[in-house]
C-alpha cells in the first residue's frame, strides 16, 4: 500500500494557500479588506488541514513500511497496544526515531499562530518533502495505468475516504493516533470555515470541470456560507442547515431521485439557497412546524427519521408547537449563553452537523468513481495497489531526519522511586507480572524456568519462528550473596486487537557471588541462554531488592485462591460460551470480507464456506475474464502456536482446489483482521501464501460496511 504518495500530493496542493487566496478572490469577488477577514477566518481550518495531513503522512510512511527501518519490542508496544503520549514513548529504534524526528520537524507547523509562522513551519519541512519526493520519482511503478491516472485515482480515494467518510463524529485524517489528543469542540466551530474552502480547493485540483460539476464538489465550499448564515439566525438554524443535508443525501434509493434534484437546485448558487430558505419560510411557518412535519407530508420522508417514526420517536406533530427535536437545535447559537454542561452538548451537535454535511458527500463521489469505471482499474482489496514500491525503501534517504536513540538506561541510585518504577515498565513492556515466590521451593523456581525457557525454545526451532523468547535476569546485590530473579515473556494474543502476554517472574530463583549450588543454577541458565541466542533476547540488570519487591507489589496479577476456588464453577460454566463467541467472531469477519468481495466487478462470483474434498474453504473467488480462482482464509489473528498447522492448512486446501480446477490459475490468500508483523508475512509468503492484515482498517475506511448494521458496529468498537 502506498497511500503515503496520496497524502504527500495533498499536503503539496494544501501548502499553496496562496493559490487558495487567489481562487477565493475570483469566486468571491472582494476587495483587499475584505480578503484580509477572509484570511483570518480561513486559518484555523486551513492550518487543522495541514497538521492532520503531515501527521497523516507521517503515519502512513510507517504502516505502509516505506523505509528500511528496524523496529523493537518498545515499537510494537507502544504503538500499538499501550496508550501512551509521544512524549511517554522510548525512543529504542529507527522506526520510533523516525517517528519522532518528523513530529519534531513539524513543530512549527503545528505551533503556527498566523501565515507567517506557518510559512516558517512549511519551509522546515520542505527539504524532507523534496528527500520524498525523489524517492516517489525514482522508485514507485503504476500497474493497469498510466502515472497520471493512477495518481489523480490515489488521490481521489484517500480524499474522499479519509475526508469525507463520517467515522464516530470525526473523519479518520483527524483520528490517527499520532495526531496526539482530541480537538476541543469550541476550536472545531472556529474551523469549519477554512475546512470547507481547503477541501474544496484541493479537489479543483484534483478533479476536471465536468467531474467537480457531475459531484457538485465545485460547490462544497457554499456549505460554509450556509453554516455562518445560520448560525446568525436563531429561528433559521435547524431547517438551514437540516434542508442541506436531507436534500444532499443520497443513501436512499427510493428517493435518489428526489435528493439528487433538490441537491443540484440547492447547489446552483447562494441567491437560490436564499430562495429556497424563503420558501420555507413563507409556506411552512418554520418557526411552528418541523422539517420532519414537512416532509411526512410531500411522502418522502428521509431514512434516519423513518428509523426515529418506527421507533416510536414522533407520536404526534402539534402545529401549534415547534417539535422538541427543532427547539434543541436552535438553542446551538445560544449555546455560549447556558450553562456548561448543555453548552457542550450543544457544541457537539453542531459539530455532528458539520461533519454530516461532508459525510453527505461520501455517497455522491463513491457513485461518481462507480461511474467512471475506476472500480475496474482497481485490485480488489486495495485500490492503492496502482501505485506500489517494489521493496522497502534504503533508509540512507531519511537517516537525517531521525533523532537519537538508545537503550533504555538504568536510573542513578539518587534518583527518585518514579524514575526506578517507570524503568522497570519499559523493561517489562507494560505488561503484567505474575510473581512466583521461589526462595523455599525448587519445583516453582529454578525448575521451572529451565523447563518453560527449554520448552520455548524448542518450540520456535520446532516451527522455523524468528522471533525471539525474551528473558529478563534481575541482579540484587546485598548481604553475603547477591540473588537472582528471572522473568520470562509468555505470549499469548487475543481475537481482536488484544495482547495477553505477561511477565512469569521467579523471584530469588538462584543466587550469585560465591561457589555452590545457588550460583550453579544460574550459571547453567545463562549457558542455556548463550547456547541459544538465535532463539532468546536476554539482558541483565542490576537493582535494589526493596525497590524491586515494592515494585512487584503494585504491578504482580492479584491472586486470591478463595475467590478462585469460588469463581472456578462459573468460569467452566462460561467456557462453551467463550468458545461459541470466538467461532462467531470468525463468521462474522468472514462475512464481511464477502461482502467486501461481491462489490467488486472484475469477479463473476463469490462462494462462502465451500466444501471441496472434506476440505472447508472459507471464500472461493472465481474472476470474469481469466481462468483464476483465489482460495481465501480468513482468520481474526495469528498465534504463534498456531502459525505451522494454519499454514499446511491453506496449502492443503490449494492442492485439493488445483485438482478439482485443472484448468485454473490457483492463488491462496490469507486475511487478517489485525496487523502482524514482518516475519510472520514472510513465514506465510514464502510458501506463495499472499498475506493481507489489518483488514480491520479497510473494514473502517469503506462504507460499504457502515449503516446501521450492528455486526460491522461491533468490530469497529472493540
Amino acid at each position: 500500500m502506498v497511500s503515503f504518495i496520496a497524502y504527500y500530493n495533498l499536503f503539496q496542493e494544501a501548502i499553496k494557500f496562496d493559490r487558495l487566496i487567489q481562487w477565493i478572490k475570483s469566486i468571491k469577488n472582494v476587495n483587499s479588506e475584505q480578503i484580509e477577514e477572509i484570511k483570518k477566518e480561513l486559518f484555523p481550518g486551513l492550518h487543522l488541514i495541514l497538521i492532520s495531513l503531515w501527521t497523516g503522512l507521517i503515519q502512513k510512511l510507517n504502516d505502509e513500511e516505506v523505509f528500511d527501518l528496524d523496529y523493537d519490542k518498545y515499537y510494537i508496544r507502544s504503538f500499538h497496544y499501550v496508550e501512551l503520549k509521544i512524549k511517554e514513548i522510548p525512543i529504542t529504534c529507527e522506526r520510533t526515531a523516525f517517528i519522532i524526528g518528523l513530529l519534531n520537524l513539524g513543530k512549527k507547523l503545528r505551533k503556527a499562530k498566523n501565515y507567517h509562522q506557518l510559512d516558517e513551519g512549511i519551509e522546515q519541512v520542505r527539504p524532507f518533502l523534496n528527500d520524498l519526493k525523489n524517492v516517489i520519482d525514482s522508485k514507485a511503478t503504476y500497474s493497469g495505468v498510466d502515472k497520471t491516472n493512477a495518481i489523480k485515482i490515489l488521490n481521489i480515494y484517500t480524499l474522499f475516504n479519509d475526508f469525507h467518510n463520517l467515522q464516530r463524529n470525526l473523519p479518520p485524517c483527524l483520528r490517527n493516533t499520532l495526531f496526539n489528543g482530541d480537538i476541543a469542540a469550541e476550536y472545531m466551530l472556529k474551523c469549519y470555515y477554512g475546512f470547507f474552502y481547503t477541501i474544496n480547493y484541493i479537489w479543483i485540483q484534483i478533479l476536471d470541470k465536468n467531474e467537480l460539476i457531475i459531484t457538485s464538489l465545485d460547490k462544497l465550499y457554499l456549505f460554509s456560507e450556509f453554516i455562518k448564515s445560520a448560525l446568525k439566525s436563531k429561528k433559521k438554524l435547524f431547517l438551514f442547515l437540516k434542508s442541506v443535508e436531507e436534500f444532499t443525501n443520497y443513501r436512499s434509493k427510493e428517493n435518489k431521485d428526489f435528493y439528487k434534484d433538490n441537491a443540484k437546485n440547492i447547489l446552483e448558487g447562494k441567491k437560490i439557497i436564499n430562495q429556497f430558505s424563503t420558501q420555507i419560510s413563507q409556506q411552512f411557518k418554520f418557526q411552528k412546524i418541523s422539517l420532519y412535519k414537512y416532509l411526512r407530508n410531500l411522502n418522502k420522508l428521509p431514512p434516519f427519521l423513518k428509523i426515529l417514526e418506527d421507533s416510536g420517536h414522533f407520536k404526534k406533530v402539534d402545529d401549534s408547537k415547534p417539535s422538541k427535536k427543532l427547539d434543541h437545535f436552535e438553542k446551538i447559537k445560544y449555546s455560549l449563553k447556558i450553562n456548561k454542561d448543555e453548552k457542550d452538548s450543544h457544541i457537539d451537535l453542531f459539530i455532528d452537523y458539520i461533519w454530516q454535511i461532508f459525510d453527505n458527500f461520501y455517497p455522491i463521489i463513491s457513485q461518481f468513481i462507480d461511474e467512471k469505471n475506476y472500480q475496474k482499474l482497481i485490485p480488489p482489496l486495495f485500490p492503492t495497489e496502482i501505485v506500489f514500491l517494489k521493496t522497502k525503501q534504503n533508509k540512507d534517504a531519511v537517516k537525517n531526519y531521525l533523532v537519537d536513540y538508545s537503550v533504555v538506561s538504568l536510573p542513578r541510585k539518587d534518583q527518585k522511586k518514579r524514575e526506578f518504577f517507570d524503568f522497570l515498565d519499559l523493561k517489562f513492556f507494560w505488561y503484567e507480572l505474575d510473581v512466583l515466590e521461589s526462595h523455599r521451593s525448587f519445583f516453582n523456581g529454578f525448575a521451572a524456568c529451565k523447563s518453560i525457557i527449554l520448552g520455548e525454545v524448542y518450540f520456535r526451532m520446532l516451527n522455523k519462528i524468528k522471533e525471539k523468547l525474551y528473558v529478563k535476569i534481575f541482579k540484587h546485590s546485598g548481604g553475603k550473596t547477591g540473588s537472582i530473579t528471572f522473568a520470562i515473556l509468555v505470549e499469548g494474543y487475543g481475537t481482536v486487537s488484544s495482547d495477553f502476554s505477561g511477565w512469569l517472574v521467579f523471584y530469588n530463583a538462584a543466587n550469585y557471588g560465591y561457589p555452590g549450588f545457588g550460583p550453579d543454577l544460574y550459571k547453567y541458565i545463562l549457558k542455556i541462554l548463550d547456547e541459544n541466542n538465535e532463539h532468546v533476547n536476554y539482558e541483565q540488570i542490576p537493582i535494589d531488592s526493596s525497590i524491586f519487591l515494592e515494585y512487584l507489589g503494585d504491578h504482580q496479577v492479584e491472586r486470591n485462591i478463595q475467590e478462585f476456588n469460588l469463581t472456578n464453577q462459573v468460569i467452566e460454566e462460561n467456557e462453551s460460551l467463550k468458545n461459541k463467541i470466538e467461532q462467531y467472531n470468525g463468521i462474522i469477519f468472514e462475512s464481511l470480507v464477502y461482502k467486501w468481495l461481491i462489490n467488486n466487478n472484475e469477479y463473476q462470483y463469490v462462494k462462502w464456506n465451500e466444501k471441496l474434498r472434506g476440505n472447508q474453504i472459507d471464500l472461493m473467488v472465481f474472476y470474469k475474464d481469466k481462468n483464476k480462482i483465489d482460495i481465501i482464509e480468513c482468520k481474526m489473528n495469528l498465534h504463534l502456536d498456531t502459525l505451522k498447522d494454519i499454514r499446511q492448512n491453506i496449502l492443503t486446501k490449494k492442492r485439493v482446489t488445483e485438482k478439482e480446477f485443472m484448468l485454473y490459475e490457483i492463488e491462496s490468500i490469507l486475511v487478517i483482521f489485525n496487523f502482524i508483523n514482518e516475519e510472520r508475512k514472510k513465514y506465510f509468503e514464502s510458501k506463495q501464501i499472499k498475506v493481507i492484515d489489518n483488514f480491520k482498517d479497510i473494514i473502517t475506511k469503506n462504507r460499504k460496511f457502515f449503516g446501521k448494521n450492528i455486526f460491522t458496529d461491533y468490530f469497529i468498537s472493540v
